[in-house]
């Protein structure tokens, strides 16, 4: 069976069969605002000045100041006001949201199979803000050594404890994202902070994992994204094997709905 889901921005019917172009935003133009934001990881709703944006409510936003790097949602936006702006920490970071394309469900997953719907790229600034600080940042991935994704969990060699949390993160669902491009995997897992995964993928194998978390060694992440990529090409190969061409990416429908829900996004589901 094929559940579809599809998000689309207007009543138009869509003709599966025309093709798809990429239209160039027009520039947004910013508009002064004072904004009640909600943080979700202390539910604090607080008090932030806007001058970068057009601002709506809903919007995932990130700021400056204390809560640097927390996740906002905005709650209320005001176009009239009078502050002394020594008073107020700013909006720095406005997520892209957009969403357009058709999804297939997967368990708690929503996959796609076009790379324009949600990209790693658009993905990851719905989680955490871009990196602004100069620090030298040094990747390295010479570690060849592979991992057959037909094999067993058990016979991964990491220490039992890591292999027994990273099993944990994904019967909770802390893989927030992953997605296969070719060769090149990667994935956004939710642990004490957001971290980002990168690894090889070939031939049933995966390989070269860098987690940009404090450890030096193969981490529960790595044990959670592996599971899950397991899981998610099974169905793949069960339900979806004619719509897979070496690229797919998945979002958990938490996390997708969250987002879409957030700004009135209209859509429709399909069952066959």
């Amino acid at each position: 069976m094929t559940n579809k889901i599809g998000f689309y921005c207007d009543d138009k019917e869509i003709n599966e069969n025309t093709e798809t172009i990429a239209v160039e935003k027009p520039e947004v133009k910013a508009r002064k605002s004072l904004v009640s934001i909600r943080f979700e990881k202390n539910n604090r709703v607080l008090s932030y000045y806007n001058d970068k944006f057009d601002l709506h409510k809903g919007d995932i936003v990130f700021v400056d100041g204390k809560l640097e790097g927390e996740r906002g949602f905005v709650e209320e936006v005001n176009y009239n006001f009078k502050i002394k702006l020594s008073d107020y920490k700013k909006v720095v970071v406005l997520a892209d949201t957009t969403v357009k394309g058709r999804f297939f469900f997967a368990g708690d997953y929503f996959i796609s199979f076009d790379k324009s719907v949600i990209p790693y790229e658009k993905v990851i600034t719905w989680l955490k803000p871009p990196v602004v600080d100069e620090e030298e940042i040094v990747v390295s991935n010479e570690d060849e050594e592979g991992f057959l994704l037909e094999k067993d969990i058990s016979e991964l060699k990491v220490p039992y404890n890591v292999k027994e949390k990273g099993i944990d993160y994904y019967l909770d669902g802390r893989v927030i994202y992953l997605s296969v491009d070719g060769d090149t995997g990667k994935a956004i897992v939710d642990g004490t902070n957001i971290y980002e995964i990168e690894f090889t993928y070939k031939n049933g194998e995966v390989s070269n994992f860098i987690c940009d978390c404090y450890c030096n060694y193969a981490c529960k992440h790595i044990v959670a994204v592996i599971m899950q990529l397991k899981n998610i090409l099974k169905n793949i190969e069960e339900n979806y094997k004619e719509e897979y061409r070496d690229y797919f990416s998945a979002v958990t429908s938490y996390e997708l709905f969250k987002v879409t829900r957030s700004y009135n996004k209209k859509g429709s589901i399909t069952f066959n």
